[in-house]
């Protein structure tokens, strides 16, 4: 079985479509999404209405539970946020509602962990940047995999289970016995690693290894829709440039 890996698309119709044509020229048979569906763009029932098909395993990201509890979002959101989510709100399908309202915290499948934020405290949405964070997620689980999303910034850490120390590897991995590993395939909808291109990646269970993928796509499509709806320009311009 071959996983699209994806996460954060926060409403971004183009940057969807861009890396479902590249992920099907690469192969895979269903999709895996950690989250936030919805917030920052334009088009919350176009993406989940896109995937839904080919969806196997989702979890709920911290975007999804603030449209599920408005009452939350003036709390835990700054102001663009903000703003973006009560545009979600505003037109959100009933059917989109029902789907994300099914959505839980965690999804496992083969011994293989999901989350948008930490593992060890799903419900929080704490972030992950670095390896010594990532150490102490990995010490507190028995996962042989897990991955994670939120910080829209894709990273493999390999943490070696006897010298109980953490490493970052670049792109590519194939799980060996011994190590654990935590990964975040990136965001689809808003990168903030400085690239401006969608990124996912592929797990190919069988073969036991992941590897990261990037693809460009229209970003002013994107760009147009947020100057069409209203929204803080800013959303549109961090666009370009990645964060």
């Amino acid at each position: 079985m071959r996983y699209l890996v994806i996460s954060d698309i926060h409403s971004n119709l183009p940057a969807l479509k861009a890396v479902l044509a590249k992920a099907r020229r690469i192969g895979y048979d269903k999709i895996i999404c950690l989250g936030d569906f919805v917030g920052y763009y334009t088009s919350p029932n176009e993406v989940v209405e896109l995937i839904k098909k080919d969806l196997t395993i989702a979890v709920i990201g911290n975007h999804d539970y603030g449209l599920l509890h408005p009452q939350s979002i003036t709390l835990h959101f700054n102001e663009l946020a903000r703003e973006a989510l009560f545009y979600n709100i505003k037109v959100i399908s009933k059917e989109t509602l029902e789907f994300l309202k099914s959505l839980s915290f965690t999804a496992e499948t083969d011994g293989f962990l999901f989350v948008h934020g930490s593992p060890s405290e799903p419900e929080e949405f704490e972030y992950i940047y670095s390896s010594v964070q990532a150490g102490r997620e990995l010490r507190l689980t028995s996962k042989k995999v897990t991955f994670f999303g939120h910080t829209h910034i894709p990273v493999i850490y390999e943490y070696d289970e006897e010298k109980e120390k953490v490493i970052t590897v670049e792109k590519y991995v194939r799980f060996k016995e011994g190590k654990r590993y935590l990964i975040n395939p990136g965001s689809v909808g808003q990168p903030r690693d400085g690239n401006p291109e969608a990124s996912f990646g592929i797990l190919d269970m069988e073969e036991g290894v992941y590897r990261h993928y990037r693809v460009e796509y229209d970003i002013f499509e994107t760009v147009a829709e947020v100057i069409r709806a209203g929204l803080n320009p800013l959303l549109a311009e961090r666009l370009y440039d990645g964060f």
